[in-house]
């Protein structure tokens, strides 16, 4: 009798309380990869100069410092867009292999007490059926 007691509470726990768990799980980590990734912020800041790399600009009838400095500016700019682009585009391929991840996990979920019980069942009869 306590056998079955502790298989009927092991699938309450299984389908109720162990699922919303691996859901409140995969939410911190999803939630936290985005935190660390933080693409909203590399999309905000997706033309700013690159660790703030930026020359002054000179006088404006100095046209070599003035040159200069828009060559500098424009190639740290084109640095940080080239490299906040590609943090953007592997933050939302994180997000899409989490979340395709979560799906298999589910799946997986719901599906391992019946792949035990089955497996038993099917090795039992085979123990049965050699002797």
């Amino acid at each position: 009798m306590p056998f079955f007691i502790f298989v009927s509470n092991y699938f309450l726990w299984h389908y109720s309380h162990g699922l919303t768990s691996l859901f409140h799980v995969w939410y911190n980590i999803f939630s936290n990869s985005l935190r660390i990734l933080n693409p909203t912020n590399h999309l905000l800041t997706l033309f700013s100069p690159w660790r703030r790399i930026s020359e002054e600009k000179g006088h404006i009838w100095n046209t070599e410092e003035w040159g200069e400095a828009l060559v500098v500016n424009m190639v740290s700019r084109l640095m940080g867009f080239i490299l906040r682009f590609s943090l953007i585009l592997v933050s939302i391929t994180v997000a899409v292999i989490q979340m395709s991840l979560l799906v298999i996990f589910i799946t997986m979920w719901i599906a391992t007490p019946a792949v035990i019980i089955t497996s038993l069942f099917f090795g039992l009869g085979f123990i049965i059926a050699i002797f």
